[in-house]
Protein backbone atom coordinates (compact mmCIF):
# COMPACT_ATOMS: atom_id res chain seq x y z
CA UNK A 1 0.00 0.00 0.00
CA UNK A 2 1.45 3.45 -1.04
CA UNK A 3 1.46 6.19 1.42
CA UNK A 4 0.55 9.61 0.25
CA UNK A 5 2.72 12.44 2.65
CA UNK A 6 0.27 14.61 4.63
CA UNK A 7 0.68 18.03 4.04
CA UNK A 8 -0.60 20.06 6.98
CA UNK A 9 -0.98 23.93 5.99
CA UNK A 10 -1.14 26.06 8.92
CA UNK A 11 -2.14 29.25 8.63
CA UNK A 12 -0.54 32.28 10.84
CA UNK A 13 -2.33 32.95 13.79
CA UNK A 14 -1.65 36.52 15.36
CA UNK A 15 -3.78 37.24 18.66
CA UNK A 16 -2.67 40.51 20.46
CA UNK A 17 -3.27 40.15 23.99
CA UNK A 18 -2.76 43.56 25.76
CA UNK A 19 -1.33 45.24 22.50
CA UNK A 20 -0.61 49.31 22.58
CA UNK A 21 -2.98 50.57 20.46
CA UNK A 22 -2.74 53.71 19.28
CA UNK A 23 -4.44 56.60 21.19
CA UNK A 24 -5.36 60.70 19.96
CA UNK A 25 -3.05 63.16 21.39
CA UNK A 26 -3.56 64.14 24.83
CA UNK A 27 -4.97 60.74 25.75
CA UNK A 28 -2.90 57.37 27.45
CA UNK A 29 -3.16 53.99 28.25
CA UNK A 30 -4.98 50.87 26.80
CA UNK A 31 -8.47 52.89 27.06
CA UNK A 32 -7.07 56.21 25.63
CA UNK A 33 -8.24 58.07 28.65
CA UNK A 34 -7.64 61.47 29.03
CA UNK A 35 -4.37 62.59 30.42
CA UNK A 36 -5.95 65.41 31.79
CA UNK A 37 -8.28 62.77 33.62
CA UNK A 38 -6.09 61.85 36.64
CA UNK A 39 -5.42 65.48 38.00
CA UNK A 40 -9.14 66.06 38.05
CA UNK A 41 -10.12 66.27 41.90
CA UNK A 42 -9.92 68.55 45.41
CA UNK A 43 -6.17 68.63 46.54
CA UNK A 44 -5.50 69.50 50.05
CA UNK A 45 -1.88 70.44 51.01
CA UNK A 46 0.44 73.22 52.31
CA UNK A 47 0.75 76.74 50.31
CA UNK A 48 3.71 78.88 50.54
CA UNK A 49 4.21 82.49 49.11
CA UNK A 50 8.02 83.46 48.60
CA UNK A 51 9.08 80.07 50.75
CA UNK A 52 7.14 81.27 54.19
CA UNK A 53 3.64 78.69 54.96
CA UNK A 54 1.14 81.16 54.09
CA UNK A 55 -1.77 78.00 54.14
CA UNK A 56 -0.86 75.14 56.03
CA UNK A 57 -3.99 73.47 54.72
CA UNK A 58 -4.99 74.94 51.78
CA UNK A 59 -7.75 73.37 49.29
CA UNK A 60 -7.44 73.95 45.38
CA UNK A 61 -9.78 72.32 42.48
CA UNK A 62 -8.46 71.12 38.91
CA UNK A 63 -11.73 70.96 36.89
CA UNK A 64 -12.52 69.92 33.01
CA UNK A 65 -12.16 72.78 30.89
CA UNK A 66 -14.25 73.03 27.67
CA UNK A 67 -11.36 74.36 25.47
CA UNK A 68 -10.06 70.78 24.74
CA UNK A 69 -8.31 67.82 26.19
CA UNK A 70 -5.31 69.19 26.65
CA UNK A 71 -6.31 71.85 28.80
CA UNK A 72 -8.40 71.98 32.80
CA UNK A 73 -8.99 74.56 35.40
CA UNK A 74 -6.46 75.31 38.59
CA UNK A 75 -9.33 76.89 40.30
CA UNK A 76 -10.34 79.39 37.89
CA UNK A 77 -7.12 79.58 35.87
CA UNK A 78 -6.51 77.81 32.61
CA UNK A 79 -4.26 74.99 32.33
CA UNK A 80 -2.15 73.43 29.28
CA UNK A 81 -1.05 70.15 29.31
CA UNK A 82 2.52 70.12 28.53
CA UNK A 83 2.92 66.08 29.03
CA UNK A 84 0.74 62.95 31.00
CA UNK A 85 2.65 64.51 34.21
CA UNK A 86 2.92 68.25 33.86
CA UNK A 87 1.48 71.38 33.23
CA UNK A 88 1.94 75.59 32.37
CA UNK A 89 -0.12 78.03 33.74
CA UNK A 90 0.44 80.22 31.01
CA UNK A 91 0.15 84.13 31.82
CA UNK A 92 -3.03 84.87 32.85
CA UNK A 93 -5.04 88.29 33.19
CA UNK A 94 -6.73 86.75 36.51
CA UNK A 95 -8.66 90.41 37.78
CA UNK A 96 -7.04 93.83 36.55
CA UNK A 97 -4.75 94.13 39.33
CA UNK A 98 -2.89 91.22 39.01
CA UNK A 99 -1.33 88.17 36.83
CA UNK A 100 -0.50 84.77 37.07
CA UNK A 101 1.63 81.88 35.28
CA UNK A 102 3.44 78.93 36.46
CA UNK A 103 4.08 75.57 36.13
CA UNK A 104 2.74 72.22 37.74
CA UNK A 105 3.30 68.70 38.02
CA UNK A 106 1.15 65.36 39.16
CA UNK A 107 0.65 61.49 39.14
CA UNK A 108 -3.04 61.82 39.94
CA UNK A 109 -2.47 61.51 43.62
CA UNK A 110 0.08 64.12 44.59
CA UNK A 111 0.10 68.08 42.98
CA UNK A 112 2.89 70.57 43.01
CA UNK A 113 2.40 73.74 41.53
CA UNK A 114 4.87 76.65 40.96
CA UNK A 115 3.41 79.95 39.99
CA UNK A 116 3.76 83.48 40.40
CA UNK A 117 1.55 86.18 41.39
CA UNK A 118 2.28 89.62 39.56
CA UNK A 119 0.59 92.91 41.12
CA UNK A 120 2.88 95.26 41.46
CA UNK A 121 5.21 92.94 43.29
CA UNK A 122 5.88 89.32 42.46
CA UNK A 123 5.28 86.64 44.74
CA UNK A 124 6.51 83.28 44.07
CA UNK A 125 3.78 80.72 45.39
CA UNK A 126 4.00 76.63 45.59
CA UNK A 127 1.46 74.45 46.31
CA UNK A 128 1.84 71.01 47.50
CA UNK A 129 -1.27 68.28 47.91
CA UNK A 130 -2.60 64.86 47.98
CA UNK A 131 -5.83 64.23 46.39
CA UNK A 132 -8.75 63.52 48.61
Amino acid sequence: MTSWPKLLLVFPLFICIGCNQECDDWTEGEDCVEMRQKFFGTYVGVRTHDGQIENPSDTIQITEHPGGIDKMFFNYYTCQLTSSTTFDIPYTDADITFHVEGNGSGDGNQITIDYLVLFGDTIQVNFTGSKL
